[in-house]
């Protein structure tokens, strides 16, 4: 499985590596850590990586970062 995961373009910064879980094209589902060992996997499956929730001011400060980059850009390219 993590070869899977690593083809797909590896896990995000914000993957919960703790929940993972294998949807099988019956519907079933299987819930297994990372690197703990692979269910088996079969054709037609899915492999779900779940997000860690960040708290609100952690995407707010990300957000003011950036515009405070771009603020400080456009005052050292204007003078």
């Amino acid at each position: 499985m993590t070869d899977y995961i690593g083809l797909a373009g590896g896990p995000s910064s914000r993957a919960n590596l703790k929940k993972i879980e294998v949807v099988h094209a019956d519907g079933s589902r299987v819930r297994t850590p990372f690197g703990r060992g692979s269910p088996s996997l079969r054709q037609g499956d899915t492999i779900v990586v779940s997000e860690v929730t960040l708290r609100w001011w952690q995407d707010y400060v990300t957000v003011v970062t950036a515009l405070t980059s771009v603020i400080i850009s456009w005052i050292v390219i204007t003078r």
